[in-house]
């Protein structure tokens, strides 16, 4: 019932992120989106297992492993975010806070639950009306072996 509850919260906030047009979209900013894609595929295999991300004008979606990290979750993310948001703050000529302050995180535990989380990262971009198909959206990524999953 709580698992149901945090998952309806989780889509209610998700898909106001999508509509919301007021918002910073930094990540709209080609060269912002590759500096972050670029920094979470650096981490693969050094911090993480990096499954699949989506980074979208306004917000990141991303599956990653952290089983077998020294790091917790929380430092993982805020040497991402730390590193992305001087980067980003660079290219867009400003200074000050770039990521919201909190993370969203989920255990996902079972591999139809993975299933489902990685379709609805993949599809997020289509949801929110930016492309037509996951395939054409440049800021996606599926680990190879799980391209099976994206093909549903």
């Amino acid at each position: 019932m709580l698992e149901e509850e945090r998952r309806r919260y989780f889509g209610h906030f998700d898909e106001y992120l999508d509509r919301v047009k007021e918002s910073p979209r930094w990540l709209a900013e080609s060269k912002v989106a590759k500096i972050v894609a670029e920094a979470i595929k650096y981490q693969d295999g050094k911090q993480y297992v990096l499954n699949a991300f989506c980074v979208l004008p306004n917000h990141v979606h991303m599956i990653i492993d952290v089983q077998r990290s020294s790091a917790s979750l929380y430092k993982i993310l805020q040497k991402l975010k730390s590193y992305t948001a001087i980067q980003a703050n660079k290219i867009l000529h400003r200074s000050g806070a770039f990521w919201h302050h909190e993370s969203y995180d989920h255990v996902v535990r079972d591999g139809s639950e993975f299933e489902r989380i990685v379709w609805y990262i993949l599809q997020n971009p289509v949801k929110a009306g930016l492309c037509k198909t996951w395939e054409d959206w440049k800021w996606s990524y599926i680990k190879p072996e799980y391209g099976c999953i994206a093909k549903q």
